[in-house]
């Protein structure tokens, strides 16, 4: 696994530095909740789910997504990506700041970070199916870092061992350091990321305009997906996702969400599993 750690995002020399900690990796409701989430997928999928620009969007509606059997999170872009096998970058930003060392609410079980750590062994054995080089991690609290060729349990489990969560919730930080690496390839491919994260950002507008700056910059309507996936019940964190459901005022929608109440009594880890098809 080739790997590049701390990222110096604003070139004063200071890059990410891992906990001293390790993680475990032990395992740990609404229908309109669902229902609203396969909304905000079906028209983002009118602008993420096709190989090429001449591709009908007609087979993305809410409908299509329900007669594929998109339920949970498989109704986000990012999963009905990668079971879809589309050929894109898959990139995961998970949140590491200290906050995700609290338990998940419902239902008991672990804490929000190794229930992150559970689900990414997960995704990392299905991303490989679409895409060969395997997934791109970014962790962020009040620093970046970053892992490329992410392609085996053993990769992710390697990776979490080496930190624990501690620091702010730079959210902001961490999608221009993505964003920055999809549109500084020559020959770029589509992009679909998944944030993982628990809290409100630090700072919810700059986040908000990181968003609108890369929508803004898309050349095709299917260039880039953002999925955003909410682990515990900090109600700012869900009035924050409550936002971005609003809209951000670009020409193109790049954005869907789910809360962890929407996942119907399931662990974040467990609906990860049954999302992958």
């Amino acid at each position: 696994m080739e790997e590049k750690m701390g990222v110096d995002l604003d070139g004063d020399g200071v890059v990410g530095r891992p906990g001293g900690k390790p993680s475990s990796s032990d395992d740990g409701d609404s229908h309109h909740g669902l229902m609203g989430a396969m909304g905000a997928a079906a028209g983002l999928w009118a602008m993420s789910s096709g190989d090429s620009e001449s591709e009908s969007d007609d087979d993305h509606t809410g409908a299509a997504l329900l007669a594929a059997g998109a339920v949970g999170l498989g109704g986000l872009a990012f999963f009905y990506a990668m079971n879809r096998k589309k050929k894109r970058d898959y990139v995961v930003v998970v949140d590491a700041s200290c906050s995700m060392q609290s338990g998940v609410f419902q239902p008991p079980g672990g804490t929000r970070w190794s229930e992150t750590h559970n689900a990414i062994r997960s995704i990392a054995a299905g991303a490989c199916g679409a895409d060969p080089d395997g997934l791109t991690l970014y962790f962020f609290n009040d620093q970046v870092s970053k892992f490329e060729t992410v392609k085996r349990e053993e990769d992710v489990d390697s990776i979490f061992q080496r930190y624990y969560p501690s620091g702010f919730t730079d959210l902001t930080a961490a999608l221009e350091a993505a964003f920055a690496e999809h549109f500084g390839k020559h020959k770029k491919r589509p992009t679909t990321m998944l944030v993982i994260h628990d809290g409100e950002p630090n700072n919810p507008e700059s986040t908000k305009q990181s968003l609108r700056n890369a929508a803004n910059r898309m050349q095709s309507k299917k260039e880039l997906a953002v999925s955003f996936v909410q682990v515990g019940d900090d109600p700012q964190a869900t009035a924050f996702l409550e936002t971005l459901d609003v809209g951000l005022g670009t020409k193109w929608d790049i954005v869907d969400k789910m809360h962890a109440r929407d996942l119907q009594g399931q662990s974040f880890s467990d609906a990860v599993k049954q999302s992958i098809g």
